[in-house]
């Protein structure tokens, strides 16, 4: 008794795996079953014998049943087992009978193992397409096919139609297209005369060691002014090489020169310093082993020209190592209506390298940006690129494809280049350790990775991943690009594996979860 009760315990957790054969062409009055038998401990259950009771439940699980059956099964070298429902000992009902119209069935499953007729509940679940494909296969009685008839004549040939108008072609034209604007980077080359651009003028001052760039109350400083594309462009400045900034100094309070004074730029697509220093961005232009403010616009002409492309917001970055402190120099500054300064210093030690230092003992955010004038000279994009083209109702083929011409739709090009592919490493950094790249988290800001439950639902709600837009959003927009859809498929896929992997880890957990609970049966029935 003691051994059949320990039997019933082990087996009451058997996991079950049904597979329903269907043939298209002819479907058999059956639904073969197979199965695995596995103790508590995960352990399968092998050479057994088991009696089973199979019973067809009509609308609900907790229906009566239509169809039972019972079967004695054995288990292999590998715990597997089969049977054929519909194959059994019927206990109740007729399986050739089910009226498979109605739908809305489930199959039960029961055990007996102590061999009295007292069975145990494994599970309950929903048939889903084997009753319909045993419905088609009866629906309404149709006899065999009969033989085919003879062939009848054929008809009177009707009158030709008229010709219809000539079809698109392709035809070899010649043509301009444009090179887009200039790039941005630290360039060396002298620009002659430069303008001044004079950004900020709204008469106020400032000492605040997060504001001007002659922090001397600090040890060292690290600074990153933003100026938006659309305030450079405001000034007159479009694809411009900057070769010098000033700041302008209201009032000199500090008593030494600033060590190593060095100015970086770099465009962005950031659009405010909130989160912190964008990190990688910023090239060198100007440096000064030791430089001293004076009263008035300070200019700093680069030794690396700087040229912006017109296009991207511009960073100017400042930073300097001071061995002592003495005071915070005054300078003119406006306020904007976005967080364009990020500023960090240290005020009770000195550190080495402050340009590449992220890490002060302030650090933090400021509306307030110090006035800036750039001396720039104007650049001349490139000469717009002359080509042959071939030209197709909307669409076009610069240069000579590879192959020659082979029909609509087919692509044949030596490269393809799409600007909205951008790199999916945010899911892992964010996911991993929330450590997403200033670049990132500006452009995806709003990403957030759904939970496995967030993400059923929003499925079943929007009928499309969470990661890839939908019928709507292709309708409204007209269609993805290339680029875009990559990213998307991209994310997708880093995604999933996510998930899988957090699956993984709980399945882990149960499985050592189990075995504790099976290891602590054994020792409780050993005393």
């Amino acid at each position: 008794m003691k051994n059949s009760i320990k039997q019933l315990l082990l087996l009451s957790l058997m996991v079950f795996c049904s597979i329903a054969n269907v043939s298209a062409q002819f479907v058999p009055q059956r639904i073969n079953y197979q199965g695995i038998a596995r103790n508590t401990d995960g352990t399968v259950v092998v050479t057994a014998t088991l009696n089973l009771r199979v019973s067809i439940l009509g609308g609900s699980p907790s229906s009566a049943p239509v169809y039972s059956e019972q079967f004695q099964v054995n288990t292999n070298q590998y715990g597997l087992f089969t049977f054929a429902i519909g194959h059994g000992t019927p206990l109740l009902g007729n399986f050739a009978s089910i009226n498979w119209a109605n739908g809305g069935f489930w199959i039960k499953q029961e055990v007996d193992v102590a061999n009295n007729n007292h069975y145990l509940l494994l599970s309950t679940s929903e048939l889903m397409a084997v009753p319909y494909a045993f419905y088609a296969e009866s629906a309404g009685n149709v006899g065999p096919a009969g033989p085919d008839g003879v062939a009848g004549t054929n008809g009177v040939l009707g009158i030709t139609g008229p010709t219809g108008p000539t079809g698109p072609y392709w035809t070899d034209q010649t043509g301009t297209y444009p090179d887009p604007a200039g790039s941005c980077g630290a360039m060396g080359s002298p620009c002659a005369s430069p303008t001044s651009y004079s950004i900020g003028a709204a008469g106020i001052t400032s000492t605040l060691s997060v504001v001007t760039p002659f922090s001397g109350l600090r040890f060292d400083t690290r600074h990153q002014y933003l100026l938006r594309a659309s305030e450079l462009t405001a000034l007159g400045m479009s694809y411009s090489a900057i070769s010098s900034i000033a700041f302008n100094v209201t009032l000199v309070n500090s008593t030494q020169p600033y060590t190593n004074y060095t100015v970086k730029m770099g465009c962005t697509l950031a659009t405010n310093l909130t989160s912190g220093y964008i990190n990688g961005a910023t090239t060198q232009v100007y440096t000064n082993a030791a430089f001293t403010p004076v009263v008035g616009q300070n200019v700093l002409s680069f030794q690396n020209t700087y040229n912006w492309d017109g296009i991207s917001n511009l960073l100017v970055e400042v930073c300097y190592d001071n061995a002592s402190t003495s005071n915070n120099d005054q300078v003119a500054c406006t306020n904007t209506s976005f967080n364009s300064v990020y500023g960090g210093y240290n005020f009770s030690t000195d550190i080495a390298n402050a340009c590449n230092t992220i890490s002060f003992d302030v650090t933090q955010a400021s509306l307030s940006r110090p006035d800036i004038t750039f001396g720039a000279c104007a650049l001349t994009p490139l000469p717009p690129l002359s080509s042959s083209y071939i030209g197709y109702l909307d669409g076009a083929v610069i240069g000579n494809p590879t192959g020659g011409y082979k029909g609509p739709g087919t692509l044949n090009a030596q490269a393809v280049y799409d600007d909205n592919v951008l790199l999916t490493d945010y899911v892992f950094d964010k996911y991993l350790d929330g450590k997403v790249r200033s670049e990132d988290e500006n452009k995806h800001a709003d990403f957030k990775m759904m939970s496995i439950p967030e993400m059923r639902e929003y499925v079943k709600r929007e009928r499309h991943l969470p990661s890839i837009k939908g019928r709507k959003v292709w309708e409204e927009k007209g269609a993805f690009s290339v680029g875009e859809l990559s990213q998307q498929i991209w994310e997708s896929v880093e995604i999933n594996a996510l998930y899988l992997s957090q699956l993984d880890k709980r399945m882990n957990a149960l499985e050592s979860k189990m075995n504790k609970r099976a290891s602590s049966s054994k020792d409780a029935e050993n005393k």
